[in-house]
């Protein structure tokens, strides 16, 4: 029995590093399909986890293929914009940034527990603090405002509606995947940026700031990684290698994190994990020592794998071939959410849509994710 799941896993991992290529692709979507399916605890546990990873290293891969710019990776959009090799290099740096996050296991497993006890109701205050300083204050333009207002109602919307068993899937997925399927490629190739080949030198504040980000990430809701460096380099300026390096160490470190406060608060930061359940420390050691095995051949077969396609970009950027992937990702949708999922797909596409044509900083969007947590904090705490 554990054999034939030890298999299924494996090419069910295998399928879904080719699925998260596709824009607007989460783990979360198909967790709970995944947890339906692996029934062992241990098998259930490596798999999300190795899939969690794995997602995130794709991402990198879909701002390549079809320029879909998220908020906080515009800069990776212009650093791919050199040469495809640059994106192999990516992949490479993070085989050194997996291993130096796992070695502050013990950190975490002490500051961790003792940051807990004080975090409730805090957390939101300095959620709020973090929204006004990264939105508010930095809107200067009605186009800016109006976004910024769609994309608070639209959350606040969307979850609103109780019945949709992932909202989050056409929310995400029509604001930022679909519009770079739709929209033509305008971007220029002047300016092209080369990664050096010596390697910057990462001084001891990356290091810090690395490790206190990754501290807030594990108590504040609603904050994504890429806020959390947006956050960041309000205060502490980066040059490109350097914010590269923090992108892909956060996204990372975001999943060991999320991985960790289950095990030690029962709690999912992603989504996906809430369906791993006892996560004992048997089982927690395991993953984490297999997925140190796994995540290099994980780099590699990303690596080599944006070696194949080289000769096949003018395929993926073909009209076809993004209205193929357009329509696949309304069949995900209508599968999971129904009627209800399409029609937030379609509102959430004609906001990203409407973003991009009216030039608006692709970052306030994210209000749609945090406005709904605020409103449904203060509407608990002062009422």
């Amino acid at each position: 029995m554990i054999v034939n799941e030890i298999i299924l896993s494996l090419s069910l991992f295998i399928l879904f590093c080719f699925i998260f290529i596709l824009p607007g692709t989460h783990i979360n979507t198909f967790a709970l399909f995944l947890s339906n399916i692996i029934k062992n605890n241990l098998v259930k546990s490596i798999l999300l986890y190795l899939l969690a990873l794995a997602m995130n290293l794709a991402e990198f891969l879909r701002v390549y293929l079809f320029k879909e710019v998220r908020p906080g990776y515009e800069f990776s959009l212009s650093f791919f914009k050199g040469e495809i090799s640059n994106l192999e290099k990516l992949f490479k740096l993070s085989l050194y940034i997996y291993p130096l996050i796992v070695l502050m296991t013990p950190l975490f497993l002490f500051i961790l527990p003792v940051i807990e006890k004080f975090s409730y109701p805090y957390s939101y205050f300095l959620l709020t603090a973090i929204f006004f300083i990264l939105f508010v204050k930095s809107i200067k333009r009605k186009e800016d405002l109006l976004i910024f207002l769609l994309s608070c109602f639209l959350g606040i919307l969307i979850f609103r509606i109780k019945s949709l068993p992932d909202p989050f899937y056409p929310l995400l997925t029509g604001i930022y995947g679909i519009p770079s399927l739709l929209i033509a490629n305008k971007e220029s190739t002047k300016n092209r940026i080369h990664m050096s080949k010596k390697r910057e030198k990462l001084s001891w504040i990356d290091y810090i700031a690395l490790t206190l980000i990754l501290i807030i990430l594990a108590f504040i809701p609603a904050i994504t990684p890429t806020i959390a460096l947006m956050f960041l380099l309000l205060f502490i300026p980066y040059n490109l290698i350097n914010k590269l390096f923090l992108l892909v160490a956060i996204n990372l470190g975001d999943v060991y994190i999320s991985f960790i406060t289950r095990k030690l608060f029962n709690k999912a930061r992603l989504g996906a994990f809430s369906y791993i359940t006892n996560l004992n420390n048997n089982n927690f050691v395991i993953t984490i020592l297999i997925s140190m095995l796994i995540f290099p051949l994980l780099c590699i077969f990303y690596k080599e794998f944006v070696k194949c396609i080289r000769n096949y970009e003018y395929f993926i950027n073909a009209k076809q071939t993004r209205y193929f992937i357009f329509l696949l990702l309304f069949l995900i949708c209508f599968y999971y959410d129904g009627l209800c999922g399409i029609i937030i797909m379609i509102a959430s596409t004609i906001l990203g849509i409407l973003c991009c044509e009216l030039e608006v900083d692709i970052m306030y969007t994210i209000p749609s994710l945090i406005a709904p947590t605020l409103f449904y904090f203060f509407s608990y705490y002062l009422l």
